[in-house]
């Protein structure tokens, strides 16, 4: 027995679209400035305890996150899973 199925390709991208909101942040900025948290964008590193460099500007900051849009990953460090803030997904 064999089975098939047809895929209105139009419908199934503009739901995408629409999922990711035609990959627009917009709103997302505008959340951000109205609760008073900074948004940075481009090549980042961490220059040390509570500073982050963003191309070539140096932040300081109590509570930095860096989004990479990844999953975490926690290393084989014995204790590691242990300490406060790490959690395992």
């Amino acid at each position: 027995m064999t089975g098939g199925a047809e895929v209105d390709a139009e419908r199934a991208l503009a739901w995408r679209d629409f999922m990711v909101s035609d990959y627009s942040d917009a709103g997302q900025e505008r959340w951000l400035a109205d609760n008073g948290i900074d948004l940075l964008r481009g090549t980042g590193r961490l220059a040390g305890p509570g500073v982050v460099e963003v191309s070539g500007v140096r932040y300081g900051a109590d509570h930095i996150v860096i989004a990479t849009g990844s999953s975490p990953v926690i290393p084989p460090v014995p204790g590691l899973e242990d300490l406060a803030g790490i959690r395992a997904t």
